[in-house]
């Protein structure tokens, strides 16, 4: 695995230690959040966000979700508190292969990792729009 593989990898692996595994049945307030992420005004057409917070709120939680045709959705037993993040954005890109098996065809071949700050309302939101730019860009592909 070269570097960024495996960093991406260790960080939504390791998100759920950072949180104590909580979930369902935790004391947390997790209020809905959902929305849509771009870069540069394009879709993340496939990737993972994982929210760091910050322990404003009384308590530091993590949670993670994948990103599908631009949109992410986080179940409510894994969803995030009121409160700020850090959010961690990893767009995969898929890239052509010559391989005649649909299996193989279109596998993510580079992974970018983006990085900004956010709130979280009390209320939470269901159509959060997470823009993000080049120069929330902390770690380009190959």
């Amino acid at each position: 695995l070269d570097p960024m593989r495996l960093y991406v990898l260790l960080t939504l692996v390791m998100a759920p230690v950072f949180v104590g595994c909580s979930g369902s049945g935790d004391d947390l307030n997790r209020v809905p959040f959902a929305g849509h992420v771009t870069i540069d005004g394009e879709a993340v057409k496939s990737g993972g966000i994982v929210a760091i917070g910050d322990g404003s709120s009384g308590k530091a939680i993590t949670a993670q979700t994948i990103i599908t045709d631009g949109r992410f959705e986080y179940a409510k037993d894994r969803a995030p508190i009121a409160g700020s993040y850090t959010i961690e954005v990893t767009n995969n890109i898929i890239g052509e292969n010559d391989s005649d098996d649909p299996v193989y065809a279109g596998e993510i071949t580079e992974t970018e990792l983006y990085k900004t700050s956010i709130t979280v309302p009390a209320e939470g939101d269901k159509e959060f729009k997470l823009e993000l730019t080049a120069e929330d860009r902390v770690l380009a592909a190959d």
